[in-house]
């Protein structure tokens, strides 16, 4: 009796991995990047690296014309962690909320908000001595999101690694 049940026990937490692992990777997923951002693979300048996320938060459930996939998104908010050199990290987040909602396809207006934030927030704390310096995003990597559109106004989310170019 007590080998069947311990055996029951190992099924059960046996299924319940193989379910959790094949969820976690049906939400996450491998996408080319570089159709959404201009990547500039040999843009000059000093190195700055590390991981950006993109939190999208949806407009009620709104869609633009009618596509599931093309959520109406109503803030976008940037975190990202930045290491320019031996060892200083450089953490920030900012909070773009738009005058009017405007739909998850529309990128190039998503890469103006990116642009904005890194020139803003990020390049004038990380270069003081040179806060309009121009910067290039050189490479993008180990892009993740999260569209899975299955309920209206579920979080959306892109993780990637980047890296940037800053001329100083």
């Amino acid at each position: 009796m007590k080998t069947i049940k311990v055996t029951l026990i190992f099924l059960a937490l046996a299924v319940l991995i193989l379910f959790t692992s094949q969820s976690a990777l049906a939400d996450s997923e491998v996408a080319k990047i570089t159709d959404l951002l201009t990547v500039s693979p040999n843009a000059p300048g000093t190195k700055v690296f590390g991981t950006l996320t993109i939190y999208f938060e949806q407009d009620n459930g709104s869609l633009c014309d009618s596509d599931p996939f093309n959520p109406k998104i109503k803030k976008m908010l940037f975190f990202v962690r930045l290491k320019k050199g031996n060892p200083p990290l450089y953490g920030y987040s900012s909070n773009v909320i738009p005058t009017a909602s405007f739909c998850l396809q529309a990128t190039p207006l998503q890469q103006q908000y990116l642009n904005d934030f890194f020139a803003t927030v990020v390049i004038p704390e990380i270069f003081p001595k040179m806060p309009n310096a121009n910067f290039l995003l050189k490479s993008v990597t180990q892009f993740v999101s999260d569209d899975q559109l299955l309920f209206p106004g579920s979080p959306l989310f892109a993780m990637m690694d980047i890296e940037l170019a800053v001329q100083e």
